[in-house]
């Protein structure tokens, strides 16, 4: 059961729920950021304590959300139990006003300012979530077994910290994601010297327009349909398909050996979306409108910025 008699203030300003729940130092730094940031904003009013019908503390909301998000084994709001109503109703709210947005761009702000050091290498790449109950933001892949599905587009810096999250529909070309955001993303991050990305993203478009904002390429070449790479042919006429070894070989036969060696840092976006996909809410679309899941998951992703800060 949930109501005012379980908010348990402790000395740090962290409030403690039913008595299992006790939000480490950075869920407790993104609960003082949301609430002080919605306190500055036009929903100042709303959690001001002035209405009799607010039966929750705005830190209290914010805790049973990031409390949903980690540790309630369902991916449905009503495993929150009584109250769950109100609880959803207030993120929704949030989602709606893009409060969680606003302070995910302010994080990224800071944590630019910060560490901008790690920002001179990032890296790109996407990942299929696959749909249930979603019912926008949706489309067919046959890499994903042609079910629906919404891709998730990120950007990190070589520690791994999401600097730009997008969602796309599932049919969408990696390249054709990239290409939607890279002009506005490099003419809003200067000081970016090298661009590291999958096979996926070699396109002609993403390669001049790295070279117009002098920004270094590191992309793997796509070889599938290249004369020049085309695979060998037996005796009898059948393709000799390639070991993995042998395709990665062609793939970075242009780089130099410094440059292989920038290349394998691209392991750490790899590593941010097996972070990710460790909550189970991220590996299958529960949320009906993809505002919700992006709500969530930014959530997410500003729990990866404070732990580097």
């Amino acid at each position: 059961m949930i109501g005012k008699n379980l908010i348990k203030p402790n000395s740090d300003g962290s409030i403690e729920i039913n008595n299992k729940f006790k939000p480490n130092r950075v869920q407790v730094r993104l609960i003082n950021k949301l609430s002080k940031f919605i306190m500055n904003s036009e929903l100042a009013k709303s959690y001001d304590m002035s209405h009799q019908s607010q039966k929750y503390t705005l830190k209290y909301i914010a805790t049973k959300i990031i409390y949903f998000l980690h540790h309630c084994t369902s991916t449905n709001w009503r495993a929150l139990g009584s109250g769950w109503e109100n609880i959803y109703s207030h993120f929704r709210k949030w989602t709606k006003w893009k409060i969680i947005d606003n302070v995910f761009m302010d994080l990224c702000n800071l944590y630019k300012k910060k560490r901008s050091g790690h920002l001179k290498v990032i890296m790109t790449d996407t990942s299929f979530i696959l749909n249930k109950n979603g019912s926008d933001c949706i489309k067919r892949n046959p890499l994903v077994k042609n079910k629906n599905c919404t891709k998730l587009f990120n950007i990190v810096d070589d520690k791994g910290v999401s600097i730009f999250v997008e969602f796309c529909p599932g049919s969408m070309y990696d390249s054709k994601c990239l290409m939607t955001f890279l002009a506005k993303f490099l003419s809003e991050n200067i000081g970016i010297t090298t661009f590291l990305a999958d096979s996926g993203f070699y396109t002609t478009d993403i390669m001049n327009l790295l070279k117009e904002y002098d920004v270094k390429p590191l992309i793997a070449k796509n070889v599938r349909n290249s004369k020049k790479h085309k695979n060998k042919v037996d005796k009898k006429g059948k393709k000799i398909k390639l070991t993995y070894a042998q395709k990665i070989a062609r793939q970075l036969e242009d780089m130099t050996k410094q440059e292989k060696k920038i290349f394998k840092k691209r392991c750490k976006i790899e590593n941010s979306y097996a972070s990710y996909k460790q909550i189970p809410r991220f590996i299958v679309r529960y949320d009906r409108y993809v505002e919700n899941l992006r709500a969530m998951s930014l959530i997410f992703f500003c729990e990866q910025i404070l732990k580097h800060m």
